[in-house]
């Protein structure tokens, strides 16, 4: 008896244990009746539409979470995608061949577009240019830019799906092919991928998720050298194991650490996928279009005809929020010249060969930090002594070394 009661508290203690990342069935915070979320860049508010008859125009509300209550009724339009200015005050939306600029405060102004039909709309970080794709009486699709400051027009290219990256210095965009681009203020234009689609701009526009569908991954870019540094397989969500579809990608996002996705699919729920160490958790049982704040504290997903939210504490509960140790880059004379990563985790790696990349002349310099492009980074220690101050660091995959710097 006492070595059943025995057995039975060590299992509990266990399960107790194990990190937060199992499905759920209704872990929401709050439900309301909608769909078509779109968060705020500033706070823990984001709009939303009703289901109106058919016909009919959508009523689009503000949401704030903390207050769990709709604080203000926006516009009513049959724009699908309006989307936030980047300081989060106004809301630019299409209406026919206008673009619409409403400000939370209910003043609204319209501007003549140069297509038609306007089917994407996005904001560039300066507040006032709007890159803007749709088709022109010729019936040709193309990308457009509106300066809101003298209300004109420009051509910039031919495709659809344009997205400033956060510096404003550049666009991406698709063409009629599903290739992606990368198109800078000096009309420079870079192909990035072939056969995506549903592009998302991440990590502070330095980073861009594609979908490709012929491979079922979602893969990631860095936007500077336009390399592909992440790969992450999908292709079990969608075919059963004879390749046979039965579901379908509803929707993806990337937590602002840029460590964790969410999936969405018809039939799957929504799974987290672990980009550093490629582990794959279903979290919910049933949802889709998954997205969350602009601070990852919160997330919604769609489900029916239902929006739930959810705190994001509950699902990640195991991630360190202060960091290991740091690492300086371009540290010259013992002088940090350049950028600092900062390092969360430790993990011992069973190889001791030396990284890519790694000068062997080096006299320290057995450890390596992966993925380097996220905030969250964890390194494997490829060396059996505990790392220490000024150990040299190598970038995986780079000749780039840095410094260890523990407080």
């Amino acid at each position: 008896m006492k070595r059943t009661a025995l057995i039975v508290c060590v299992l509990i203690m266990l399960i107790l244990s194990l990190p937060v990342l199992i499905a759920q069935n209704n872990p929401a915070q709050s439900v309301i009746n909608g769909h078509n979320i779109i968060w705020s860049p500033t706070g823990k508010q984001f709009m939303y539409s009703n289901f109106p008859k058919s016909g009919s125009a959508s009523t689009w509300r503000l949401y704030d979470v903390s207050k769990k209550a709709n604080i203000q009724t926006l516009f009513v339009t049959h724009s699908a995608t309006p989307v936030w200015s980047p300081d989060g005050k106004k809301i630019a939306y299409q209406q026919k061949d206008k673009i619409i600029i409403h400000t939370l405060g209910g003043e609204q102004k319209s501007y003549q577009a140069s297509a038609t039909t306007i089917d994407y709309l996005s904001w560039a970080p300066d507040n006032y240019r709007i890159a803007y794709s749709g088709f022109t009486e010729s019936g040709e699709q193309k990308i457009f830019i509106l300066d809101t400051h003298n209300s004109n027009n420009s051509m910039v290219a031919w495709g659809a799906y344009p997205i400033w990256l956060q510096n404003g210095q550049a666009l991406v965009y698709t063409d009629a092919y599903f290739s992606l681009y990368i198109l800078d203020n000096n009309g420079e234009e870079k192909e990035i991928a072939t056969k995506v689609e549903n592009p998302k701009i991440i990590k502070n526009g330095s980073m861009i998720a594609v979908y490709k569908y012929e491979e079922y991954t979602i893969e990631v870019y860095d936007l500077t050298t336009l390399k592909k540094t992440s790969v992450i397989p999908v292709k079990d969500l969608v075919l059963d194991k004879n390749g046979n579809a039965i579901s379908a990608i509803q929707g993806y996002d990337l937590h602002p650490n840029a460590r964790f996705f969410l999936f969405g699919s018809d039939r799957s729920g929504i799974r987290l996928v672990d980009i550093i160490t490629g582990e794959q958790k279903q979290i919910l049982t049933d949802g889709y279009l998954p997205s969350f704040s602009h601070d990852g504290s919160v997330f919604a997903y769609e489900y029916k005809k239902e929006i739930h939210i959810c705190m994001s504490s509950g699902f990640f509960s195991t991630i360190k929020t202060e960091p290991v140790f740091k690492v300086n880059l371009g540290t010259q004379n013992g002088i940090h010249t350049g950028s600092t990563l900062l390092v969360y985790e430790e993990k011992i790696n069973p190889f001791n060969n030396q990284p890519s990349g790694y000068d062997i002349s080096k006299p320290k310099g057995k450890v390596v930090v992966i993925n380097a492009y996220a905030d969250y980074c964890i390194v494997k220690n490829t060396g059996d002594s505990n790392l220490e101050n000024n150990d040299a660091v190598v970038i995986e995959g780079t000749s780039q070394i840095g410094y260890i710097t523990r407080e």
